[in-house]
């Protein structure tokens, strides 16, 4: 039976800050109860919250924010090894890629960043993918240059290729490999939350919409500080242009204390994510929205570059299906349709809306319209 939840205090919180929540015994019914109201009223109003006291330990990350720190240390010759094909020993292409990648643009922005993305099976990550990339992932050709439905297909295959790990960091792959396992483990008590949140059992939304087989995405990002040059050109330096996240939920831990996560809550003011020690956010992705009838909301978020350091972060997305699958439906939860809240979004698969999204190149990627998309 799921667990009833209230609503907590509105005063409780306000917007110039994302809630916090207490992981501490969250298996006690109690406890559990509680973060499971705090979790409802979180993901409602902002879409966003810290978690604290996880089973994601602060040494773990501690860990892999260091090993990831030395390998952005090395010089870009020895992040480049990185950037090769697995098979065609050629650079890659397109926004999601395995392996390490350099400053890109999106959308016309520039991002200021770099970042080292990997899949993830949890619990099983010896799996091997059961699809192999498009050819045109590895052939040097323009995305731009190819018809979208092509680009999307790649964008959407990314996860089926593998792991590519830096030889050049003692200790990288496992200390990378500690982390993900206990970020998947926290990732699966979220989407037992999620449900409980919505009126069902725990495992009401692994079972019926997610497939578990599906792997995860796990990134390493790092965000140079800005110089002088940059400082008296302009107030900010865009690290990663506004957007909403194509996942079901995404976790972020920002590393060293350094922040930059930003939150566009009221439409009209960012609210900066401070990290705390050992924190985690926490946010909605486009696919609970759409599964939740808008009753979750996927919020606009960016990251910046701090003027005075360095900004290392991680992050860690769930999303509903990739490869053969993704012709699978998205559409909210029948029980959440009611007269008071009709039905938002009609059913679409993660392929239309990867489409939608690529075509629009727009930050609202989840219009609520006939199309569903």
């Amino acid at each position: 039976m799921a667990a009833r939840v209230s609503t907590p205090n509105p005063t409780a919180y306000n917007h110039t800050q994302i809630p916090v929540i207490d992981f501490t015994d969250v298996e006690e019914p109690a406890k559990r109860a509680s973060v499971i109201s705090q979790l409802k009223y979180a993901f409602e109003r902002f879409g966003f919250f810290e978690a604290i006291n996880t089973c994601v330990c602060v040494q773990q990350l501690d860990e892999a924010f260091s090993v990831s720190r030395k390998f952005y240390e090395q010089p870009i010759e020895k992040r480049q090894e990185a950037f090769l094909d697995h098979k065609e020993n050629k650079p890659m292409v397109g926004v999601f890629q395995i392996g390490w990648k350099p400053q890109f643009i999106i959308g016309g922005v520039t991002c200021h960043m770099e970042e080292y993305v990997f899949r993830h099976y949890h619990q099983s990550s010896d799996i091997p993918p059961t699809t192999r990339a498009p050819q045109w992932l590895s052939n040097g050709q323009n995305t731009a240059s190819r018809p979208l439905e092509e680009t999307a297909k790649e964008q959407l295959s990314f996860l089926a290729l593998p792991n590519v790990y830096p030889t050049t960091v003692p200790l990288y792959r496992e200390k990378v490999t500690c982390l993900q396992e206990s970020l998947g483990t926290f990732m699966d008590l979220l989407l037992d939350l999620v449900s409980e949140s919505l009126g069902h059992p725990p495992t009401f939304l692994r079972k019926k919409y997610h497939d578990n087989s599906v792997p995860r995405n796990f990134v390493l990002h790092y965000y140079p500080k800005k110089s002088k040059h940059e400082l008296d050109e302009c107030d900010i330096q865009i690290g990663l242009k506004a957007h909403k996240d194509t996942s079901v939920l995404s976790i972020v831990a920002q590393g060293f204390n350094a922040s930059g996560l930003q939150i566009n809550v009221t439409g009209d003011k960012w609210i900066t994510a401070t990290p705390s020690k050992g924190g985690l956010i926490i946010n909605v992705g486009d696919i609970l929205q759409a599964w939740s009838n808008g009753r979750y909301r996927s919020i606009i978020h960016r990251v910046i570059n701090n003027p005075s350091e360095d900004r290392h972060s991680l992050a860690y997305f769930l999303f509903p299906c990739e490869g053969p699958n993704i012709e699978k439906l998205i559409e909210p939860v029948p029980e959440l349709i009611t007269s008071q809240n009709p039905r938002r979004y009609k059913p679409f698969t993660y392929y239309e809306y990867f489409i939608n999204k690529l075509n629009k190149d727009s930050i609202n990627l989840l219009a609520e319209s006939s199309t569903g998309i």
